[in-house]
């Protein structure tokens, strides 16, 4: 043999054990295209560290299967992996900048909280019920007790939520405007979490220690699945973002919150 054909025979030796290593690579294992499903890859992906198969896993969910291409692809969220390797790499990266985000979103939360306090303090704010009604009745306040008919043909039901709100100050409150949102504790990926949002505008007085039970509804809204699956849900899995916006009081003087 001689010594070209050697080193040759050489070279293709070494890209033949280079190859079977490939193959054997869980890192080079090709991702599923357009499938969430890695059943055909998983013998490989059982050889990854636990921590890097999460991170295959969540990548994987969280393109749904997609791959784009460079030049389509979202600087900020590539969906781009076509391998094992890189989905690691890419879901590395994008927790990172979650984290980021995450802790910029604490910080104001905090300064918003920080700012809401002294009128949290004034007026609290608790859910009482949540049920669907007719829009005839869900127009009435709490406890009242209407004489008229309810409408016919076009009547239909609405979801209700009644929160209590109680005058915590020593002094009248002439007014007061706010919103709350009724958050889920634990929502699904496709959704942003808020159940329930109501605004309110008051002009009634509210005495020093007194509560009042307020409706809100959307009368022109129907009933949706959402709505009953929210009035089924129970307490424990709603937060309450209290924001009052403004609180005059009967002094004249007033606290008054800005985004």
């Amino acid at each position: 043999m001689t010594k070209s054909r050697f080193i040759t025979a050489l070279i293709l030796v070494a890209l033949a054990i280079w190859g079977s290593m490939a193959l054997r690579n869980p890192y080079r294992a090709q991702l599923p295209v357009g499938s969430t499903d890695l059943s055909a890859i998983q013998a490989k992906l059982d050889k990854l560290p636990k921590n890097e198969r999460a991170l295959v896993y969540g990548y994987v969910k969280r393109s749904r299967g997609d791959v784009l291409p460079p030049q389509f692809a979202d600087p900020d969220e590539p969906l781009t992996a076509r391998t094992v390797g890189e989905a690691i790499a890419l879901q590395r990266k994008f927790l990172v900048r979650m984290a980021e985000q995450e802790k910029k979103m604490e910080a104001r939360r905090a300064e918003r909280d920080a700012a809401l306090a002294p009128l949290r303090e004034a007026v609290s704010i608790d859910l009482v019920r949540r049920e669907i009604m007719p829009a005839s009745e869900a127009q009435r306040a709490p406890g009242e007790r209407g004489s008229a008919k309810r409408a016919q043909g076009n009547e239909h039901d609405v979801l209700v939520t009644t929160y209590r709100l109680e005058n915590l100050t020593n002094q009248t409150i002439r007014s007061l405007e706010a919103t709350v949102n009724l958050r889920k504790v634990h929502p699904r990926e496709d959704e942003l979490g808020i159940a329930d949002h109501c605004y309110f505008n008051r002009s009634e007085a509210l005495e020093p220690g007194a509560p009042v039970e307020v409706r809100c509804a959307d009368l022109r809204k129907g009933v949706s699945e959402d709505d009953r699956d929210f009035v089924a849900m129970p307490g424990s899995e709603l937060l309450i973002d209290w924001a009052p916006k403004r609180i005059r009081f009967g002094d004249g003087s007033e606290l008054e919150y800005r985004d």
